[in-house]
């Protein structure tokens, strides 16, 4: 079963300022690393549960946030929440920068 995928507006504008930042040095590489997190999405769709469990400080997160590491671009983590069936995906981020993934709706 393929469950939908929700990108929240922080993710989608993290996603794509990533995508801007590879293309400065690499277009085809920024295409390729959009492709690979639209793969990761598709695979979390029919396997939610395939991200480990992150833990947070965040109190409106803990026990409900995975995180997925990007195939290729092991730099770059996805973080997500699946609850009633739908996969939210959080934020998009570069796993060598400091980072606090919140739950903005």
């Amino acid at each position: 079963m393929k469950y939908p995928v929700r990108r929240r507006l922080a993710a989608q504008e993290s996603l794509e300022r990533i995508a801007v930042q590879i293309a400065e040095h690499d277009l085809e590489a920024a295409y390729r690393f959009v492709d690979a997190v639209e793969a990761s999405l598709s695979l979390l769709s029919e396997m939610p549960e395939a991200g480990p469990s992150y833990e947070t400080e965040n109190e409106a997160l803990a026990g409900r946030i995975r995180k997925w590491v990007i195939p290729r671009y092991r730099r770059f983590l996805l973080f997500y929440i699946f609850e009633k069936g739908v996969v939210h995906l959080i934020d998009v981020v570069d796993g060598k920068s400091d980072y606090d993934v919140e739950d903005s709706q």
